[in-house]
């Protein structure tokens, strides 16, 4: 079991949505000690958790946690900053639900919501945080 079109899955979807999204690799680092040059539409992808459904002959049926943020300047308008920020996001939220973009491994996405943060040494950088449930087939080797 690979996890890397599960990634690759969403990396499209952000990059469909709007181009100029660059991911940010260490993700798991201290936020704060995000670059500026990485800071504005960045995103990091998290596999949290993988359990199995169901296991029947030749395939298994998983269900995998994933979580992504995406970073955004705030620049001086906060508040407009944040409305672009949600907009794009729930673009990029809509494709990735949407099931015409399933794939022979990706049978179901759904995402439980948007969070909205900031960073606390800085109230105008936002992390908005999605929370993704998939529902992979993989077949038995």
């Amino acid at each position: 079991m690979s996890l890397k079109p599960i990634r690759t899955y969403f990396k499209t979807r952000l990059t469909e949505t709007d181009s100029n999204f660059k991911e940010h690799k260490n993700g798991f680092s201290d936020r704060d000690d995000l670059p500026n040059s990485l800071f504005n539409k960045s995103f990091f992808i998290s596999v949290n958790s993988v359990n199995n459904n169901e296991h029947a002959g030749n395939f298994v049926k998983d269900e995998i946690s994933v979580r992504i943020d995406i970073f955004f300047k705030g620049y001086r308008d906060v508040q407009l900053s944040l409305e672009n920020a949600f907009d794009l996001v729930n673009t990029f939220r809509l494709k990735s639900v949407n099931p015409k973009n399933n794939t022979d491994l990706i049978k179901f996405v759904d995402c439980s919501g948007i969070d909205v943060e900031h960073l606390p040494n800085n109230d105008n950088d936002i992390i908005l945080t999605l929370n993704f449930s998939v529902t992979a087939i993989f077949a038995v080797a």
